[in-house]
């Protein structure tokens, strides 16, 4: 089979550059807006990014035993969507995996998964902060 160069297309400087191009830059604009995170979760991210903020729990959960586990600070942030919207653990597990802009404020790139229920119970219990 055959590959076609599809049509050229104006640019904005006057330019020309191909339809499959101009696509592909108009997706990359549209990706960029689906991972750009609100105003809150902005703030929020700063926050949470702060070395002073998760010292502590990192001192805490840092460990070495058995196999991998959830990065802290992913824990922290996926803590703050459950108890700002009112999620329960199976329920934020379903909304952070189906929002990109939710995944990249957790830090969960697109090819893993999102921590299952039972891992987020297990992980709030030691914590201590499992509220059913």
């Amino acid at each position: 089979s055959e590959f076609t160069e599809h049509p050229a297309v104006p640019t904005e400087a006057g330019n020309v550059k191909s339809q499959s191009a101009a696509i592909i830059s108009v997706g990359c604009d549209v990706a960029g807006e689906l991972t750009k995170l609100n105003d809150e979760l902005s703030r929020v991210d700063e926050f949470l990014s702060s070395s002073e903020f998760v010292k502590p729990f990192f001192e805490r959960f840092h460990t070495r035993i058995g196999g991998p586990s959830t990065p802290i600070d992913t824990f922290i942030r996926l803590m703050y969507l459950k108890h700002r919207y009112g999620l329960g653990y199976e329920m934020l597990g379903e909304q952070v995996n189906d929002s990109v802009m939710w995944r990249r404020f957790c830090r969960i790139p697109l090819h893993e998964q999102v921590p299952d229920s039972t891992t987020l119970i297990k992980l709030a219990k030691r914590a201590g902060g499992y509220d059913g």
